[in-house]
C-alpha cells in the first residue's frame, strides 16, 4: 500500500485486489478495491492418499481438479477485465494468480520483502545462517555445497509430495492450473532459486529492500531492489484506530515515570520462543530494573505468565514502527519487516532467529554488515545481557546502522521504486 500511495502521488491510477477483510484499510487510503478470495499460500489442504487410491488415474484426476478449484482464482480474470490495468503487480508467492494474469496477456511484475535474489557463491540459501568469509561454510566451496544440498533436498521434497498426495500436492496443482490457463509452465519457471516451489525466468521482480543490505550476489536485469516500503498507518485504519493511540499513550506514561533505557521485544507471529529461552530473557529483565522492556506478544501469549518482572510492559499488539521511535535497542526474531523498521529508526538489533523461512539468512546479513548482534535461543542470561549491551554500546554497529539508514532514505528520496514501475510501464513490449 505504501508503493501504491507513492505511485498515486505521481499521477497513476491504482486499483487494489485482495481478500474482503482488507477493504476497510484500503478504503481509508482512498483506493478503488475489488474483493477476490483469499489465497492459500502453500496450496489448499489436501489429504494424504495411500494404497490403490493413490495409483488410480481417475481418482488422481478428480483430486487434482478439486485442488485446482480450491486455489479459487476463478474470479480474477473477470475482475481484471473490468479494470483493464496497464500493469499488474502481484505478491511473488501468489503463483496461481501470476499464471492467470500472464496467460490473460496482462503485463506482470512481482514484489516481495524477502531478499530473494539469484544464487551465488557468496549468497547462500536464504534459510541458512551462513556468513560469507566465515569458516569453510562461508567459503565459495562451502556456499556452493550448501546450494547443492538445498537443490537435492528441494527435488526430493517435490517427488515425495507427489507420491504422498497422489498428484494433489501444490506443485502438481499449479502445473494443472497452468495447463488449464495456457501458461507455458516449462518455459517460464525455474527451480534453481531459493523460493519454494519455484520462481520465474522472465517476469520482473521488485525486492522491497536495499541492495546494500544483501550479500554479494549475481545481478539480473529482471530483479530490482527498490528500497523498503515503510509508513505509519493512516488515520482511521484498523491498525491506527484506538489500539495504537492507547498503546502509545500508556507507553509514554510508563516511560516518563520509569526513565532509563527502553528495550523493545518482539518475536513475530509465526513461532514462539522456547520456555527455557524466555526464562533466561526474563532474568535479564530482572537484572536491569532501571530499564523498561516492552514486549509485543504477536497476538498470542508467550507463556510464563507467573512472576514476570515488574519492568516488563506487555502488549498483545503494538504499532511497532511507531514504538521503535522510543527504543534504545530491539530484541527481535530476524523477520524482514522488523529489521528494516529498526534500521530506519536507528535502533540497535539483537536478533534470535528461528530456523524457519528467511530468518537465519536475514541474521547472516545483519552480521555480515555489522548491523547487530546475533544470539541463539540456547543462550544463558549472562550471554543475552552481554549481547544486548554490546548491541547498544558498539560504535561500529551504530555507524553501520546509520549508513544503512542513509541508503534506505536515498532509495525513497530518489523515487527508486516509482521509477522502476514507470520503466516497466513504458517498456515497448511490457515488463514480461
Amino acid at each position: 500500500m505504501e508503493l501504491a500511495d507513492r505511485l498515486r502521488s505521481r499521477g497513476h491510477e491504482i486499483f487494489v485486489l485482495g481478500p474482503a477483510k482488507l477493504e476497510p484499510d484500503v478504503a481509508v487510503m482512498g483506493f478503488s478495491f475489488a474483493a477476490i478470495p483469499d489465497y492459500p499460500l502453500g496450496g489448499p489442504p489436501v489429504k494424504r492418499i495411500k494404497g490403490a487410491a493413490a495409483r488410480d488415474a481417475g481418482q488422481r484426476r478428480a483430486r487434482q481438479a478439486a485442488g485446482v478449484e480450491a486455489l479459487d482464482v476463478g474470479p480474477l480474470a473477470s475482475v481484471l477485465k473490468s479494470f483493464g490495468p496497464n500493469l499488474v503487480l502481484i505478491d511473488f508467492e501468489m503463483h496461481a494468480h501470476i499464471m492467470t494474469c500472464v496467460a490473460e496477456g496482462y503485463p506482470v511484475a512481482l514484489f516481495t520483502g524477502i531478499i530473494a535474489g539469484l544464487p551465488g557463491l557468496q549468497a547462500p540459501p536464504l534459510h541458512l545462517g551462513i556468513v560469507p568469509g566465515e569458516g569453510f561454510g562461508g567459503s565459495r566451496a562451502g556456499v556452493g555445497l550448501a546450494w547443492l544440498r538445498f537443490w537435492i533436498w528441494k527435488h526430493r521434497k517435490r517427488l515425495a509430495e507427489k507420491r504422498r498426495f497422489g498428484g494433489g500436492d501444490y506443485d502438481s496443482l499449479l502445473q494443472a492450473h497452468a495447463r488449464a490457463r495456457g501458461f507455458d509452465f516449462a518455459g517460464e519457471i525455474t527451480r534453481w532459486r531459493w523460493q519454494i516451489p519455484f520462481s520465474y525466468k522472465k517476469i520482473p521482480l521488485l525486492l522491497f529492500h536495499a541492495r546494500a543490505f544483501d550479500l554479494p550476489s549475481p545481478r539480473s536485469p529482471l530483479i530490482s531492489y527498490v528500497g523498503p516500503m515503510l509508513s505509519e498507518p493512516p488515520e482511521g485504519s484498523a491498525q491506527s484506530a484506538g489500539r495504537a493511540a492507547e498503546v502509545l499513550s500508556k507507553l509514554a506514561e510508563v516511560r516518563e515515570r520509569h526513565g532509563g533505557k527502553l528495550i523493545y521485544i518482539a518475536f513475530g507471529t509465526i513461532a514462539a520462543p522456547p520456555p527455557e529461552f524466555l526464562t533466561s530473557l526474563w532474568e535479564v529483565v530482572r537484572r536491569n530494573p532501571g530499564w523498561l522492556f516492552v514486549l509485543a506478544e504477536g497476538g498470542r501469549p508467550l507463556g510464563l505468565e507467573k512472576d514476570l518482572p515488574a519492568n516488563l510492559l506487555r502488549f498483545a499488539w503494538v504499532p511497532q514502527y511507531q514504538v521503535l521511535r522510543f527504543a534504545d535497542a530491539a530484541i527481535i526474531h530476524g523477520g524482514q519487516n522488523s529489521i528494516v523498521e529498526c534500521i530506519d529508526r536507528g535502533v540497535p538489533i539483537l536478533a534470535f532467529p528461528f530456523p524457519v523461512n528467511d530468518q537465519m539468512g536475514n541474521a547472516a546479513r545483519l552480521r555480515y554488515h555489522g548491523l547487530g548482534v546475533i544470539g541463539k535461543m540456547t543462550d544463558q542470561p549472562e550471554e543475552i545481557e552481554q549481547a544486548l549491551r554490546q548491541a547498544m554500546s558498539d560504535r561500529k554497529i551504530s555507524e553501520s546502522i546509520a549508513r544503512m539508514r542513509g541508503v534506505f532514505h536515498r532509495y525513497r528520496s530518489e523515487g527508486r521504486a516509482e521509477q522502476t514501475v514507470e520503466a516497466l510501464l513504458s517498456a515497448p513490449n511490457g515488463p514480461s
